[in-house]
């Protein structure tokens, strides 16, 4: 049995079946608002052309979406089977929320490209460039990307459009992605799970579209790079060392929707002469986008990063002092060193000199185990840890030791000492 979209199901009904309420006041014949009296949640909820319900907190800028987005920004657990379709949909056949008007629509997206033009021009010192280990010279090449009131960077997105009176397809601004400074933590209230949210999309998600300075038009693009973040196409050009001239970086924001394929389409028409680099993450999902791209730029060049991104390849590169050319065996490399450091440490423990002891200590305490802790998210699911995990734990445990005795001792003497 084919499963109805739940998209365009009377969000207002599903929420009004399960304990919410109409607030009268906000209430209007585009946007039904609604309050749950027990939480003291509240949502507005709209529903676009195509027959989408969409919602959005007022409360809570971040918190928005469809229904997939309401339910998982709560911890709610999804239950198709619970819901009455049948009457959901003969309630959506009687629905007094009518569907926005192209009109409104077009205001909407204009109110939120105005609050795009205002953000200020990206400066150099953003702070999210050292928490990306971005190199800030290389940035002031890219052309589109700004800076908001909490210093996140920002990024246009793009959909395709056609001019009706000439049918000719052009790409038009419908949006922004935001890339946080200060990641949103969300916990699932039933699982305690913390889920990390770094960026958020304001308007018509679309493609986010960046150009350096010498890029005049499509004719003039020689490297289009693909990806599923910005973040991830700036990592790129600079861990190849590609000079950011004529240059497209595109990417999907962890997704690749109908828009996105329209907008590939278009580019892979418009910029044949260029050479196509698509950089998405070295998982699942990533190897679907990759071969979802290709089938668009058919002589596009799949790069797979070492680690799960291309920025956590950047940041490696920079923490471990690497060559940005650096393969993962060459990480590999550096903790089966630090590994036989570590095991060195701890078979000699009793017979090397103490000089020679904390000079190993000191190294291994200030320099290698705080580089392992800051790195090991990134290279855990990529690389053998644990072995080198148990070895430091030896290690602790017998620094942990002896500093009791020394402690024990200490005390002893200056119990003579009293005496």
């Amino acid at each position: 049995m084919v499963k109805t979209n739940l998209v365009k199901l009377p969000l207002d009904e599903i929420l009004l079946s399960n304990g919410w309420n109409i607030k009268k006041d906000k209430d209007s014949k585009n946007y039904r608002a609604l309050e749950n009296l027990e939480t003291g949640d509240c949502v507005i909820i709209s529903r676009r052309q195509n027959g989408d319900y969409l919602y959005f907190n007022p409360n809570d800028n971040q918190d928005r979406g469809n229904i997939y987005n309401f339910c998982k920004n709560r911890g709610i657990k999804f239950d198709y089977n619970a819901l009455d379709i049948k009457n959901l949909q003969e309630k959506l056949a009687t629905s007094t929320l009518k569907p926005l008007t192209k009109t409104q629509e077009d205001e909407k997206t204009q109110q939120i490209l105005n609050v795009f033009k205002e953000f200020q021009e990206l400066p150099f010192n953003n702070p999210l460039f050292s928490k990306r280990d971005l190199n800030p010279d290389l940035l002031q090449e890219i052309m589109g990307l700004k800076q908001d009131d909490f210093d996140n960077i920002v990024v246009p997105s793009y959909t395709l459009e056609t001019l009706q009176a000439t049918k000719k397809n052009f790409l038009k601004q419908k949006g922004y992605v935001s890339y946080l400074n200060r990641p949103i933590v969300r916990e699932n209230p039933n699982t305690k799970e913390k889920k990390f949210i770094k960026q958020l999309c304001y308007g018509k998600k679309g493609l986010e579209i960046l150009k350096t300075r010498e890029t005049k038009d499509f004719k003039s693009v020689q490297t289009l790079i693909v990806s599923e973040s910005s973040i991830d196409s700036l990592s790129f050009i600079e861990l190849k060392k590609i000079e950011p001239k004529n240059m497209l970086l595109c990417a999907t924001n962890g997704q690749i929707t109908q828009e996105h394929k329209k907008v590939f389409e278009y580019l892979a028409k418009n910029t044949q002469e260029a050479e196509v680099y698509l950089c998405f993450d070295n998982d699942t999902k990533g190897k679907e986008f990759a071969k979802i791209a290709k089938e668009f730029f058919k002589e596009a060049k799949v790069q797979i990063p070492n680690f799960k991104d291309f920025n956590d390849d950047l940041k490696i590169a920079k923490a471990m002092n690497l060559d940005f050319s650096y393969t993962k065996e060459k990480v590999h490399h550096i903790l089966k060193e630090w590994e036989k450091h570590s095991e060195f440490l701890n078979r000699s423990w009793d017979i090397l000199k103490p000089e020679a002891k904390r000079a190993h200590i000191l190294e291994i305490n200030l320099k290698e185990i705080p580089l392992f802790i800051a790195l090991k998210p990134k290279i855990e699911n990529y690389l053998p840890t644990k072995s080198l995990e148990k070895s430091y734990e030896n290690l602790e445990a017998r620094i942990k030791k002896e500093r009791e005795r020394e402690a024990m001792e200490k005390r002893a003497m200056q119990s003579k000492i009293h005496l």
